[in-house]
């Protein structure tokens, strides 16, 4: 009986265990990871445009590599912080720092810290004037061709693609777009790839080509069904219903930013919608 009595508290000391280490293996709680893998997640989130989802995880990632005293990877993932919130607004600090970084000859000796410094001056720089990121563009675009990052590579000429739109210059500006974009998807960088395509869209709606614009950005809408934890195609919905609104299709229009916004309250990002 002693003897049964040890197996059956044995084996169910090791079910107690199982329990409890399946859901840790599959659901990959990042309060239970390290530094290094709540970084990868939240750059392979802000990849995907998921910035809601990125930005704390920054936060946490910098957090933990400076309670591990490990500097130069907490720099890192603020670089990451500063990307990823870009878009809600301008910080002249964060300007000033970043400027700061890129004239630090520690940080330009590491080209991976130097690329993710040069990533957040570019959006910052594009969000205040898009043509004074042209500079920042092309530094990373030579970085990256260096260091032998696509994605990266692929970036930056569909950013200097919208520039040389933006400058008149449409036929360099395709041509590179184009590329970039056919890029992105061999790549498979399928947040690029959305995102890029739904600007596409989004300007051949502008040049008055509507229906190419909505073609386009129906594309993007079915493709971003199929990519988990992508961000929100705003881009996409936007040129939708700027195309609709072009053929006079008012309650079509009208219909789909209903639907955006309902898909943005449903994934609780109402608050993103409403700034972009």
């Amino acid at each position: 009986m002693a003897c049964l009595r040890r197996r059956f508290v044995r084996r169910h000391k090791v079910i107690l265990v199982i329990s409890v280490l399946i859901p840790l293996a599959i659901y990959s709680d990042t309060r239970f990871q390290g530094p290094f893998a709540v970084l990868a997640k939240a750059d392979r989130l802000a990849m995907l445009y998921n910035w809601p989802e990125a930005t704390p995880l920054y936060l946490q990632a910098e957090s933990l590599f400076k309670q591990s005293g490990d500097l130069k990877n907490g720099l890192a993932a603020k670089l990451g912080y500063i990307w990823s919130t870009a878009d809600s607004g301008v910080n002249a600090s964060n300007r000033r720092e970043i400027a700061a970084h890129l004239l630090d000859p520690v940080i330009n000796s590491d080209p991976q810290v130097r690329l993710r410094a040069l990533i957040a001056k570019a959006v910052l720089d594009r969000n205040e004037n898009e043509r004074a990121a042209s500079g920042p563009w092309k530094e990373i675009l030579d970085l990256a061709t260096k260091l032998d990052d696509k994605r990266w590579e692929a970036r930056a000429k569909a950013e200097i693609g919208q520039i040389l739109y933006l400058d008149g210059n449409i036929k360099s500006a395709a041509a590179m777009l184009r590329d970039a974009i056919v890029s992105q998807y061999l790549q498979l960088d399928f947040g690029a790839a959305i995102h890029y395509t739904a600007m596409v869209g989004d300007g051949f709606v502008e040049t008055g080509q509507p229906e190419a614009g909505l073609r386009y950005c129906d594309i993007v809408l079915k493709a971003s069904h199929l990519v988990p934890d992508l961000g929100f195609p705003f881009l996409a919905y936007q040129g939708k219903a700027r195309a609709l609104l072009a053929l006079h299709r008012t309650d079509d229009a009208k219909a789909v930013l209903d639907f955006a916004l309902k898909r943005a309250q449903k994934r609780r990002i109402i608050s993103h919608w409403l700034n972009y």
